[in-house]
């Protein structure tokens, strides 16, 4: 018997164990209910009363009550509670106020936690004295006597930390920025005196020497490393500055030739006192492929195709083609650009073109050979150019061929905020021309025109956009001079209300053949209405002439409506000529383009 009972008994305690192992596992894995978790996912409240908004957000960013769950123990909800209040002083005190109290009181409601705080500020201090020292280099550096002025602690206004440690960061960046790489603040004081309300900062930088930027490396592939260097204009020995290392980025990014530009200066290991600085350059893809349709109502649909070679060979040669179709102009134009010494703007360009122009007033067709040289004379763009053309063309009654060789140069400047919708700016264009019979042109002849845009923000955000263009032609023989020579007034860019090109002095059969002047204003006032839309109200005024004022000056009104697409305004227009001899009432302009 015994030798029975002694099995069954161990069966039966292992059978009870496994049942309260089970038990115990099952009480382990048992899943929160879902007030637990809810309880889990609110924090712990609080309100405060006698404080401002602003001193309330900064007591509520030191209070770490804040961050406890409802859930969690109540011996740690009550350890940070106790904690409060040196915590809420710690946040009023990065405001000045060193005299804070605070009553405070903790519940229970709503299975969770609130605090409320009832907490008097006391007075600020105020900053009476902010004594700022610069020794080294940096002492006559203009850029830091400017900051000297701004800095964000001043005396005789309420203390604020924030202010003081922004005033200690300006310092040191712009020591940075500015290539003083061995400056330190020696001295970085604030003593504070709660009893008197006063607080008194001292601050004094040590700047050490200006360091320059030495050597160029330029790391690129399928580029001539110099073409890079022409592109930024980089001399060794220039005073060391960020700003300066932006533009060497910009430069080459807006050069077109490169996808990607990292610039490094090497301030680890300066060469004495210079920095060499490295500029490591992905280039862009070579070809380019461009296509698109569009309308204007001066040439109707149109179509566009282009190819772009961006750099032919290691100097950084291009090749430009392009073709564009419409009704009225289509044109096939290839270019090869050459970048000289400074490529940003200085570049020799050979050209040939074909151009078809099919208008109510003529009909030409044109080859043009031509070369221009591009400099940058001070804040101009100068183009030297020489233009080589065959003209076969009629304008009225008159039929030709015309053979021009017209050397020249024109003068540019743009002047603006930098934005797309820009709040100011200004630009003006001059060109003039000539050509002689000793010189392979059919007559002699000298073309001058100038051209010119301004635009003016008004304190109510409306703007004002004028524009007006002068020309002026002299010639021995104008019968014999194409339309591309001769001038013509109206269209979207002309005064508006009438169509393309369809103004100027006529014949005896009432057709227009072009003048020897152009005379063309236009003032407009664009008002917005909501984002990107805006309304317009204008008028437009000008001829083509055949002798001083000889016609009549024709104007037009209307309004229009603008948006402001990603890729630039686009104008639509309703405009009515005031002095029009047919019967049109209103005409339709549509145009895509900068305001200036």
């Amino acid at each position: 018997m015994p030798l029975a009972v002694i099995p069954f008994s161990r069966a039966l305690g292992a059978a009870i164990l496994a049942f309260l192992l089970a038990g115990c596992a099952t009480l382990g894995l048992e899943e929160e209910s879902p007030s637990q978790d809810a309880a889990k996912a609110r924090k712990t409240t609080a309100s405060f009363q006698g404080l401002d908004a602003g001193q309330e957000r900064n007591a509520r960013a030191y209070l770490g009550l804040l961050e406890e769950e409802c859930g969690v123990p109540e011996w740690r909800v009550r350890r940070r509670f106790e904690a409060a209040t040196e915590e809420i002083r710690r946040g009023l005190r990065a405001l000045g106020h060193y005299r804070v109290e605070v009553d405070k009181r903790l519940e229970r409601r709503e299975d969770c936690w609130h605090a409320e705080f009832t907490v008097d500020p006391g007075p600020r201090v105020t900053v009476t004295e902010v004594a700022v020292s610069i020794d080294g280099e940096a002492r006559d550096d203009p850029a830091f006597q400017a900051l000297l002025g701004e800095l964000p602690l001043r005396a005789g206004e309420p203390l604020d930390h924030s202010a003081y440690e922004r005033s200690k960061s300006k310092l040191t960046s712009l020591a940075s920025e500015r290539g003083y790489l061995e400056a330190k603040l020696t001295t970085h004081e604030l003593v504070v005196d709660p009893g008197a309300g006063t607080a008194r900062a001292t601050l004094r930088l040590e700047s050490g020497p200006r360091y320059s930027l030495g050597e160029l490396a330029v790391e690129t592939e399928s580029l001539d490393p110099d073409l890079a260097r022409r592109i930024v204009e980089y001399t060794p020995g220039e005073p060391y500055s960020a700003d300066r290392l932006h533009r060497i980025d910009r430069a080459l990014t807006d050069s077109g030739y490169f996808a990607s530009v990292d610039v490094r200066p090497n301030t680890d290991a300066p060469d004495g006192t210079q920095v060499p600085v490295t500029v490591r350059a992905e280039p862009r893809k070579r070809h380019l492929y461009t296509a698109g349709v569009g309308f204007a109502t001066d040439v109707g649909p149109r179509v566009r195709l282009g190819y772009e070679n961006r750099r032919i060979n290691q100097r950084g040669h291009r090749l430009v083609t392009r073709l564009r179709g419409s009704l009225v102009q289509s044109d096939l134009t290839a270019e090869y650009r050459i970048p000289l010494e400074r490529p940003q703007s200085e570049w020799l360009t050979f050209s040939a073109a074909a151009v078809r122009e099919n208008t109510d007033t003529f009909e030409s067709n044109t080859g043009k050979l031509g070369a221009r040289v591009t400099h940058l004379r001070g804040r101009w763009l100068e183009t030297r150019f020489v233009e080589l053309s065959r003209d076969d063309f009629e304008v009225g009654r008159t039929r030709g061929i015309a053979v021009l060789l017209l050397p020249g140069v024109s003068y540019a400047r743009t002047h603006s905020d930098g934005r797309l919708r820009p709040d100011e700016g200004w630009r003006l264009y001059g060109e003039i021309k000539g050509g002689a019979q000793a010189l392979l042109s059919e007559t002699d002849l000298l073309r001058a025109r100038v051209s010119g845009g301004w635009l003016r923000s008004l304190p109510w955000d409306g703007r004002i956009i004028t524009r007006a263009e002068l020309g002026a032609l002299v010639t021995g023989n104008f019968n014999a001079l194409p339309p591309s020579v001769r001038f013509f007034a109206g269209g979207d860019t002309s005064v508006r209300g009438y169509e393309f090109e369809s103004l100027g002095p006529k014949n005896f059969l009432g057709e227009v053949i072009g003048g020897k002047y152009l005379a063309v204003a236009s003032l407009e006032y664009e008002h917005p209405i909501k984002g990107a839309w805006s309304g317009a109200v204008f008028t437009d005024a000008g001829n083509a002439f055949s002798n001083e004022f000889s016609e009549d000056v024709k104007v037009g009104v209307g309004i229009g409506l603008r948006w402001q697409s990603p890729v630039g305004p686009v104008r639509v227009d309703l405009a009515h000529p005031l002095n029009d001899d047919g019967d049109t009432l209103v005409r339709l302009h549509l145009r895509l383009g900068p305001d200036l």
